[in-house]
């Protein structure tokens, strides 16, 4: 039938009529045919999960759940087992209440069970930018703010907080004895929760514990706490569960509220409990977290394409140092990483070598990354020989003094070891802005530097050496590096757009000042191969003054 000769045969009236009909058939058609999909739960020929009776419509098991979901989840959790599964709107969600089937799944096959739900509180607006454990996939971000957690939380950094749990343990029994004398019955929930508050106040941030639930300091915590459950539950980001009600989020602004939520009450109240912690004298976890979070971000490749750097600009490898963090021990500091190794040798030299293939090059730097990466952390677990060769001295000094020293503190080798001519380190974000890291030895590069995540942020300081030269080599470098690695990508190559938007790009964004160590002018005869002749086709700037000579009749 032609439906479309039809509706035209029609008055107005009758048109509107049919265009609706037909709009909602088709409409609900889609709906039922996304319901059915989105109920598909595939078990891979397992066993079949049980799901509690009563499902609605579309909702599935979210009316349910009542005022106080935790109730019915114990409640299904008596009538189904161990192990059973809802339906959250167009979401699965499985609960787990057997300890070591919850270790099995989420330890032993951890790397199967770490993805997270896109909620849109959770992982877009107070995880933005991939911060924090909870709401935020596996990647390196949610690697590093789990190890800082599990650091935190280790047996030896609560070893020095048992005083504080016990004051606010004993504070809290006593004040749930005294108020429910005092009022005859109270609700437990309000007291309990109190004393928790008062744990984390007393442990993380070094603060006394709050007196009670009149407290304005409890009831703005309580206020963000009970916004937080809000904004990820079914009510709050409904969208999320139920995506054909995804209109309502634009007519009631969900996104811009809770920015707003965000921004103006939860982060300016922990951002002034953490300036709290760090202000007092008792010892808390933020002040723990402040020592090993720049530790967490030690990046390998830094170091390597530092030495490269170099290499390219004066030809020669120079003792290098990047600290390594040793809070694992008690006490512990730091341990130094020394990277100029074979590896590293073999790759800058297979770089710069014109004989040299780029998959060449691409081996030799995954090879050299590969080596300072096992380097990095056996140092870190304090295996490195710097810190130990450096006490014998100090001993020897202490205990010998008008003696000799042992030959291996006067060994060439020595003194190269203990003339640092490229010291670099992670640095945080108010460090590299006023003067990055220094050098140790006056003829050396102090390299300061911090990983983001669209890039890395370089600071290099020198008394006597040309810092600019070398952060011009150095992004030189790294673009040299992309290169390569997008046309082992892209073995048959790149769209004419896309290659024209990367030569505009470094033509915006690189100025080459001098020339490198291998720029001799002399191409044709040189075994080495200077990068900046690989992609800078522009003109450098002119150094110096021009000199004309005129020829004379003399």
């Amino acid at each position: 039938m032609d439906i479309q000769a039809l509706i035209q045969k029609l008055d107005k009236k009758q048109t509107t009529l049919l265009s609706t009909a037909i709009l909602t058939v088709a409409t609900t058609w889609l709906i039922r045919r996304a319901i059915k999909k989105s109920k598909e739960f595939k078990t891979l020929g397992a066993k079949e999960i049980p799901t509690p009776k009563g499902e609605y419509f579309y909702l599935g098991h979210l009316p349910l759940l009542g005022k106080y979901p935790s109730l019915k989840v114990t409640e299904w959790h008596r009538e189904l087992g161990p192990i059973f599964r809802i339906k959250a709107g167009v979401q699965n969600w499985v609960f787990i209440g057997d300890p070591e089937a919850a270790h099995e799944i989420f330890v032993s096959k951890g790397s199967i069970s770490s993805g997270r739900p896109y909620l849109t509180y959770g992982n877009g607006i107070h995880g933005e930018g991939h911060r924090g454990i909870a709401f935020i996939d596996y990647d390196k971000s949610w690697k590093n703010a789990r190890t800082a957690s599990l650091n935190m939380l280790s047996p030896k950094s609560i070893d020095g907080l048992h005083e504080a749990i016990e004051r606010e343990t004993e504070y809290g029994v006593n004040l749930l004895i005294t108020e429910s004398h005092k009022q005859g019955s109270i609700n437990p929930v309000d007291y309990t929760r109190l004393t928790a508050i008062n744990f984390v106040l007393s442990t993380v941030f070094g603060i006394k514990g709050i007196q009670h639930i009149e407290d304005p300091l409890y009831k703005e915590i309580v206020h963000t706490m009970e916004r937080h459950v809000e904004n990820i539950s079914a009510v709050g980001d409904i969208s999320a569960y139920l995506p054909i009600l995804s209109f309502l989020d634009v007519i009631f602004r969900k996104e811009r509220n809770l920015k707003k939520f965000v921004e103006k009450e939860h982060r300016p109240l922990y951002r002034r409990l953490t300036k709290m912690a760090r202000e007092s004298d008792q010892p808390n976890l933020v002040k723990k977290l402040d020592e090993i979070k720049d530790s967490l971000d030690i990046d390998e490749e830094n170091i390597v394409i530092l030495g490269t750097a170099y290499y390219g600009l004066y030809g020669k490898s120079e003792c290098t140092y990047e600290p390594a963090m040793t809070k694992t021990f008690f006490h512990g500091r730091t341990e130094a990483i020394r990277s100029v190794s074979d590896a590293s040798v073999d790759f800058v030299t297979t770089f710069f070598s014109k004989k040299s293939s780029n998959q060449e090059k691409l081996d030799r730097l995954r090879t050299a990354l590969k080596y300072h990466t096992k380097l990095t952390k056996e140092c870190s677990m304090g295996l490195g020989q710097d810190r130990h060769l450096y006490a014998l001295e100090c001993v020897w000094d202490r205990l010998h003094k008008d003696k000799k020293k042992p030959k291996i503190f006067t060994d060439k080798g020595w003194k190269i070891l203990n003339h640092t001519v490229i010291s670099t380190s992670n640095c945080g974000n108010p460090a590299l802005r006023l003067f990055g890291f220094g050098p140790v030895v006056s003829d050396g590069f102090g390299i300061g530097y911090i990983i983001k995540e669209d890039g890395i942020a370089f600071v290099a300081s020198s008394k006597h050496r040309q810092t600019q030269r070398f952060l011009d080599t150095l992004q030189v470098y790294l673009m040299e590096i992309k290169k390569l690695l997008v046309s082992e990508k892209y073995p048959s190559g790149i769209s004419s757009r896309q290659r024209a938007l990367e030569l505009e790009e470094q033509e915006s964004k690189m100025d080459n000042n001098g020339y490198s160590y291998f720029d001799n002018g002399n191409s044709s005869e040189s075994e080495h191969s200077s990068i900046s002749n690989g992609i800078m086709s522009h003109q450098r700037k002119r150094i110096g003054k021009r000199l004309i000579l005129h020829a004379t009749d003399d």
